[in-house]
């Protein structure tokens, strides 16, 4: 009888052992900063703090929030170029935008997303969407836009459209860049922020007075519906969609959304960080990227996501200033933050080195 006991000891110490070992293992990763670069328009206004960037290529396209574009060179990580710049036209920019506080910058949106030669652009400046040629990364230039007036926040490009955020969801056809058409239009009593398109779905934060998550059913782009809606833990900024989760960053942390039902989405699980307002999200490979600032400081969190019941803290790291936006290639994470600078953050987990 006592052996048996002492087997029984044995194995449960065993298994205690490898439970801690593995939390340790994810617990433990390297986040270090190899390159960094402020971005300097052609012309000077203290207002044109970075708002959004993706990466595509060698390249790194980051948005200002009054349209303005950097093109920067990555091809060495280390040393970051920035190679090119394209104004928006001042000519529809709203005057509150040249008088905006620290804490208006802070929450102005704006997107940016590449496909192809062309750079589709959105701010909240009433610019409306914006199409640029980066064919010549050294000299993009717009060569199309949607109505002016409009007000966006965020944006969705996949295959031939390019869904927009706005206090609901506008749909654009576009096919021919150069001329983009708005096709369809829906909607929501809210302030709108993130969005994601899958399969047939558009997936839409919504900022402010409650937060939450609108689904929204795109697979007629003329006749966009709303089909779903789950409350979330605060203001909604971000979300990005794996499988049959919809992670949203939100005041109250990132929350683990259950859509495998569009019509009834759920809160599965909840990661409560301890940092101030979270602005961008990135999903990759069961982790998820999210960077939070306000006020004069930041960083990004990366938190496991492979049991989305159970998220998990694996490391987090600062950047200069109050980071925006974060987009995740490789190795990398390029996060730009609201002093303009881009930074480039080697990710990689102690275990795997």
């Amino acid at each position: 009888m006592a052996r048996v006991m002492n087997i029984a000891v044995i194995t449960a110490i065993i298994i205690i052992t490898l439970i801690t070992c593995d939390e340790e293992t994810a617990a433990v990763w390297k986040l270090e900063l190899v390159g960094q670069i402020s971005l300097k328009p052609d012309r000077e206004n203290p207002n044109d703090k970075l708002c959004a960037v993706h990466v595509s290529g060698q390249y790194a396209y980051a948005a200002d929030v009054n349209g303005g574009l950097y093109v920067v060179d990555i091809s060495d990580p280390q040393n970051p170029r920035q190679v090119g710049y394209c104004d928006r036209d001042r000519t529809f920019l709203h005057p509150h935008l040249t008088s905006r506080s620290i804490e208006e910058r802070m929450f102005a949106r704006g997107g940016v997303q590449v496909k192809g030669n062309y750079a589709y652009m959105v701010d909240d400046g009433f610019g409306g969407l914006r199409v640029i040629d980066i064919s010549d990364p050294s000299k993009p230039r717009e060569v199309g836009c949607s109505e002016r007036h409009i007000q966006a926040r965020e944006i969705y490009v996949r295959e031939n459209y390019a869904y927009v955020t706005f206090n609901g969801l506008r749909v654009y056809d576009i096919s021919n860049p150069v001329r983009p058409r708005e096709v369809g239009i829906c909607e929501i009593p809210s302030w709108t922020t993130g969005i994601t398109v899958k399969d047939k779905y558009a997936y839409i934060t919504n900022g402010r007075p409650e937060g939450g998550l609108w689904i929204i059913d795109t697979s007629d782009p003329k006749k966009p519906r709303q089909v779903g809606y789950c409350h979330t833990s605060g203001n909604a900024y971000g979300v990005d969609v794996v499988d049959n989760s919809a992670y949203v960053i939100c005041t109250g942390g990132l929350d683990v959304i259950d859509i495998s039902d569009p019509n009834t989405p759920h809160k599965a699980g909840n990661f409560p960080y301890t940092m101030s307002y979270a602005r961008g999200l990135f999903i990759e490979s069961n982790y998820a990227y999210a960077a939070y600032g306000f006020g004069g400081g930041g960083g990004i969190v990366i938190i496991d996501v492979s049991n989305p019941i159970k998220p998990k803290e694996v490391g987090r790291t600062n950047v200069t200033g109050p980071a925006q936006r974060i987009y995740v290639a490789g190795s990398y994470a390029y996060v730009v933050s609201n002093v303009s600078d881009l930074c480039i953050i080697k990710v990689k987990p102690d275990a795997h080195d």
